[in-house]
């Protein structure tokens, strides 16, 4: 039995190197339910090289869209509050297996890409506060006259009660008067006589 090693083959233009280089090379195959390998060299090269076709290095890049945020002013809507606003979500290009990262949204295709803002209705408070605003040069008259009418009663009554309670006091005044003269009325004068009624005492 000859346990003598197999004879190395020459390879190589002139067929005197032993040495071979194996290159693997993989090409992506969207088809393919297993890998196929081919062998894509000369039979005297001394670099072997095999073809890969599998899906496993396919890249499958697309869209990815993230959930809408709130309702925002946009544009003129940010100064005065009558421009447009718009609800805004983030859209990039990614590979669908994680096979790529930072992927440049040029590779994806530009014409199937999802809206990333899109128009809404503003909040029913920022309307609300818009139309107040609007409508202030309207209702803020009446409401002003009526608050000036209101200062201007209460005015008047205070200075209606002033005056009563100044009547008041002359009045009791003059009570006081007439009461003191009347006491008078009747006493003996330092001449003998008596005061007369209706003379004053003063």
């Amino acid at each position: 039995k000859d346990n003598k090693p197999p004879q190395r083959k020459l390879c190589g233009v002139a067929h005197n190197q032993t040495s071979r280089d194996l290159v693997l090379m993989f090409q992506c195959d969207q088809n393919a339910t297993r890998p196929t390998a081919q062998v894509q060299s000369a039979s005297d090269s001394c670099e072997v090289r095999i073809l890969i076709r599998t899906e496993a290095v396919c890249f499958h890049f697309g869209w990815s869209a993230g959930d809408w945020g709130d309702c925002e002013a946009a544009g003129a809507a940010v100064g005065d509050g009558d421009g447009e606003w718009q609800m805004r979500r983030r859209v990039s290009c990614v590979e669908r297996h994680a096979r790529a990262t930072n992927v440049d949204d040029a590779v994806c295709d530009k014409a199937g890409r999802p809206n990333s803002s899109v128009a809404c209705a503003a909040p029913p408070s920022h309307s609300q506060h818009r139309h107040d605003e609007k409508d202030g040069s309207l209702s803020g008259w009446p409401l002003a006259l009526l608050v000036c009418g209101v200062v201007l009663i209460a005015v008047a009554a205070g200075a209606a009660a002033s005056a009563i309670v100044t009547q008041h006091r002359a009045a009791v005044q003059r009570r006081r008067l007439l009461a003191l003269t009347a006491s008078y009325q009747g006493l003996p004068s330092h001449d003998g006589g008596l005061y007369g009624r209706g003379s004053s005492a003063l």
